[in-house]
């Protein structure tokens, strides 16, 4: 899918200019966490393999997974985003709807930035 076409290219601004980036946004390209790997769920009860057989599987193909008590499996890779630039997202404002609404709070924890806005409150 091609993004969509524009005279110029935007990014998220880094140099602190308050016109050109919140600072949610700041942080965000601060981290770039959630742009430079990709992240997934998946439950070992779906497989008829043991969860050792499971974890195994995904380890030797390159993803890191972290395991938690119910049997859920977090799945995630090194893959940067096509868009991610060192200035930030070369189609911030025409960002897919899933970018827009996402929040590394919950798979990243107090490692996602965002985090720390919560604390200032």
């Amino acid at each position: 899918m091609k993004s969509p076409k524009s005279n110029r290219k935007r990014t998220i601004r880094t140099d602190g200019d308050a016109d050109a980036s919140t600072e949610k946004q700041l942080l965000c390209i601060k981290c770039k966490k959630c742009c430079q790997e990709i992240g997934l769920f998946t439950y070992t009860g779906f497989y008829e393999d043991t969860e050792e057989e499971v974890v195994h599987f995904y380890q030797t193909r390159g993803f890191n997974v972290v395991r938690d008590k119910t049997g859920l499996l977090y799945l995630t890779m090194k893959l940067s985003c096509p868009h991610l630039t060192k200035e930030g997202c070369d189609m911030y404002e025409h960002r897919p709807e899933i970018c827009r609404k996402y929040s590394g709070r919950e798979e990243y924890g107090d490692a996602c930035l965002w985090s720390t806005l919560d604390k200032k409150k």
